[in-house]
């Protein structure tokens, strides 16, 4: 899931001192990040006598605009269970906004499930194939991993979001999933 990574690295693209220095390191940007945060939602000790300040919303950016603008025409999902929505950009990688994201947290915070696997799960990007199997889907291949320590990784790259939930909606269940040629079989059905 190459587009939920860390808010702090998307936001870096907006501080104009890393845009003058290209050499910055990741850890840099990421300080700098950190601080001007802290520096925005702590409020000066002479402020903390006024009314509290709203905490700063951080926003996910990618391809230089935030995920919000992106969900306006990106294809939207919806858990039947839940109800809760997501959309995928550019055909592969799925993402939550705002509300949908909130109340993904308030779920998993009565239920102490994580909220990033909860999410995995609901997207499709974690499959449960048996008791002792479990596929996890990235934009570029699957990674079955076994109980028993068995792995093997199998291309999808060519494969879009919508090819790989329509893999795993007809995927022949009880096959031998540590064999490259049932996976072949099974690609074979999805083009």
């Amino acid at each position: 899931m190459n587009i939920a990574v860390n808010n702090y690295y998307n936001r870096a693209a907006v501080y104009p001192q890393h845009a003058k220095n290209k050499t910055a390191s990741f850890a840099q940007v990421l300080a700098d990040t950190a601080s001007a945060d802290l520096a925005e939602t702590t409020p000066a000790k002479k402020e903390q006598t006024a009314a509290p300040q709203k905490e700063a919303l951080l926003q996910t950016w990618y391809a230089g605009r935030p995920l919000s603008e992106w969900a306006l025409s990106d294809p939207r999902y919806t858990d039947e269970e839940t109800g809760i929505s997501w959309y995928v950009r550019d055909g592969k990688h799925p993402y939550m906004t705002g509300e949908d994201a909130e109340k993904l947290k308030q779920l998993c915070e009565k239920t102490g499930e994580s909220w990033l696997k909860k999410f995995a799960e609901m997207t499709g990007t974690i499959q449960k194939l048996d008791e002792n199997t479990t596929a996890y889907v990235g934009t570029n291949g699957i990674a079955v991993m076994g109980k028993d320590g068995r792995q093997l990784s199998v291309d999808t790259s060519a494969l879009s979001y919508d090819m790989l939930e329509c893999l795993f909606d007809n995927l022949q269940r009880g096959g031998n999933y540590f064999d490259s040629s049932y996976w072949q079989n099974q690609l074979q059905k999805v083009f």
